[in-house]
């Protein structure tokens, strides 16, 4: 069963692009990694010309002011705490200026001699719609940037009880990769997209839990020609814990994205397979 590219409104940009890179921050909540990353960012003196912008989902005013008078340069845009994390980036996408844009969370931090490299790979290549680098934990640790894209039958034999296969498989191959290697999809936290190619495919605001979005956006360019990188010589430190294969967000954005690319029959069929693993998750 061959993909197919579900229908989606392009996205308009409401600026030129006069800067080299624009660094969007999409999060739920302002905490303390925020503050972590965003001071990270104040001085890390990225040599390329470049902005950041924050997208946060809360109604917290009095901590969005403090955020504004501690980082004056960085441009802040709330939004409702019901949209999802790809709606939140495509709100800073719209704003971006610069010709390429850094997705980031709260967890991924990159440095500037990572986002130098990465911004001169994808210049060097016409059509690489998106890189992304290593990801590496603090203590030196490898975790999965990049991953194959969930089919029916995988999926489905994942569901019944091979679930460890592919996952190990995933972490296999993001260790192994010593050069730049084109990939299915990039994992969310630190994935830097060409302007052109958001222009090209679209948004991000697919109605996906944890990162999926980022999964569908890259199908979405890989079938319009454009291609994806992993970029292993470049690294970004990653805080967050590794979410288990089987967590409910994730079997849930696998089904979405089976849904959206392969259609509704073989998304119901993987929903009743999943049934017994969600009834166990939620009781």
């Amino acid at each position: 069963m061959s993909a197919t590219s579900p229908r989606i409104e392009p996205l308009a940009f409401s600026r030129t692009a006069s800067l080299a890179v624009s660094i969007i921050v999409a999060v739920k909540r302002v905490d303390a990694a925020l503050l972590d990353l965003l001071r990270g960012l104040r001085e890390a003196r990225f040599p390329l010309p470049y902005e950041v912008i924050l997208v946060a989902a809360t109604n917290d005013h009095g901590t969005l002011s403090e955020i504004r008078n501690q980082f004056p340069l960085v441009l802040v845009y709330t939004a409702s705490a019901y949209l999802e994390q790809g709606a939140l980036y495509d709100i800073g996408v719209k704003a971006a200026g610069g010709k390429h844009l850094l997705l980031l969370d709260s967890t991924a931090h990159p440095t500037a001699a990572t986002l130098t490299e990465m911004v001169r790979f994808a210049d060097n290549g016409q059509f690489i719609g998106a890189v992304v680098p290593r990801y590496v934990t603090a203590s030196g640790a490898d975790r999965p940037a990049c991953r194959f894209f969930p089919r029916p039958i995988t999926a489905c034999l994942e569901a019944i009880g091979f679930s460890p296969t592919y996952p190990k498989l995933n972490y296999a191959f993001n260790r192994l990769v010593t050069t730049p290697k084109e990939v299915d999809a990039a994992e969310a936290g630190c994935v830097l997209i060409r302007r052109a190619a958001i222009l090209d495919v679209g948004g991000l605001s697919t109605g996906y839990p944890a990162g999926g979005e980022i999964w569908d956006w890259c199908m979405r360019a890989r079938l319009k020609g454009w291609t994806v990188f992993l970029q292993p010589g470049n690294q970004a430190i990653v805080t967050s814990p590794d979410l288990p294969y089987a967590n409910t967000d994730k079997r849930a954005a696998v089904r979405r994205f089976i849904y959206r690319f392969y259609g509704w029959v073989p998304s119901a069929l993987l929903a009743i397979i999943m049934l017994p693993c969600e009834v166990k998750d939620r009781w």
